[in-house]
């Protein structure tokens, strides 16, 4: 093989493997998504805008989700649905659920979701909460309410629910414990976070013949 061959095959051969586990995992979302559609078809209709796939950090994306339930007007949109592994291995292996195993560290993350407070969905969701509030001692710190719910936001005069949330977890695989950190920003109302280490909740499998 001459020099040109060479550098053309080391040049080549990385981006053919890329784009190749870039389309394949491409393709193994769509098909897991389309699956998610047809099952929740009786209860709600779902809806996606496109995929993307950074492969080198080992994140998917789904974009401009749309969830209407069965029965209603209202429609609850989502700006993207993410999932970031981390490395293209990780990610490969998530694309796998039954026989991939769930890389040492993941982050899920929604941003942008919304949906009408004047809607008749979070109306309904007002009853139930009124229902439930009724046996519920006032409380002092919230005015004297016994629920909190959309109708509260809707006298402070919201009329969009719109928020971001996400999840991540690192496992250290010597000690098997999982770090979790939650983040949530509802816009222009407020934020949290929680910050917690889960002990032994790994739960790798032992090899064959080995005591506990």
């Amino acid at each position: 093989m001459d020099g040109r061959k060479l550098i053309a095959a080391v040049v080549l051969v990385p981006l053919v493997l890329y784009g190749g586990g870039t389309a394949y995992v491409h393709y193994k979302v769509s098909k897991q998504f389309d699956e998610l559609k047809t099952t929740a078809a009786p209860y709600a209709t779902l809806q996606r805008g496109a995929i993307g796939v950074t492969l080198w950090n080992g994140k998917v994306a789904i974009a401009d989700i749309s969830i209407q339930p069965t029965g209603f007007t209202d429609v609850v949109r989502v700006d993207e649905f993410s999932i970031e592994a981390g490395n293209p291995l990780a990610l490969l292996g998530m694309s796998e659920p039954l026989t991939g195993s769930p890389p040492d560290h993941t982050r899920f993350a929604v941003r942008g979701l919304a949906f009408d407070l004047n809607g008749p969905m979070a109306k309904m969701a007002d009853k139930f909460l009124a229902q439930a509030g009724a046996a519920t001692r006032p409380m002092d710190h919230c005015g004297g309410m016994a629920e909190t719910g959309f109708s509260q936001y809707r006298k402070l005069g919201y009329d969009r629910f719109v928020t971001d949330f996400s999840t991540a977890y690192e496992t250290d695989r010597r000690t098997r414990n999982v770090r979790m950190q939650i983040d949530g920003q509802t816009r222009d109302m407020g934020s949290f976070r929680i910050d917690a280490e889960l002990a032994g909740a790994s739960g790798e499998a032992k090899p064959a013949g080995e005591r506990l």
